[in-house]
């Protein structure tokens, strides 16, 4: 006595919805990572435009609680402004998001301090100097600060 085999075939319908729901699945998954990276981007070009119009108190106020316990506002400011406008003897600079990658931890070289979900942004500026063109490349670091877990901060890794 034989055994029938019972045939199973997917029926299109099945198909169909399958890759209907694998393709929404995907199209989540493209958004938030996409939305996220948008995110990082807007607040790094708003602290990048802050600096480019030399409004330091402003990009100051851009800084993770940690960094402005490092330095105050007035040094800050004053920092910038020495830089850019007398020790280059630079009017403005543009700037260039290089690479924006995720990190799911961070500690700054400084400090034993561990930061969550950061985002290591990687910035070029480039301005005309008394030494001619210039570029600077530099990283910046994006975290949730505790003291305001609903907006972007801004750190970097400091030697000091």
């Amino acid at each position: 006595m034989k055994l029938k085999r019972k045939k199973t075939t997917t029926s299109p319908k099945k198909i169909l919805i399958s890759l209907l729901v694998l393709l929404i699945l995907g199209l989540c998954l493209t958004y938030f990572l996409y939305s996220r990276h948008y995110l990082i981007r807007s607040v790094t070009r708003t602290f990048m435009y802050y600096e480019q119009s030399g409004d330091y108190g402003s990009s100051w106020e851009m800084l993770h609680s940690d960094m402005k316990a490092q330095m105050k506002q007035s040094t800050y400011v004053e920092t910038k402004s020495q830089i850019y406008l007398n020790d280059f003897k630079a009017q403005s600079f543009s700037y260039k998001i290089e690479h924006i990658r995720h990190l799911s931890a961070w500690h700054p070289s400084n400090s034993s301090k561990t930061y969550d979900n950061v985002y290591e942004v990687t910035v070029a500026q480039s301005f005309d100097s008394q030494f001619g063109d210039e570029t600077l490349t530099s990283q910046l670091f994006l975290a949730r600060d505790k003291k305001n877990q609903s907006k972007w901060s801004i750190l970097w890794d400091n030697d000091k």
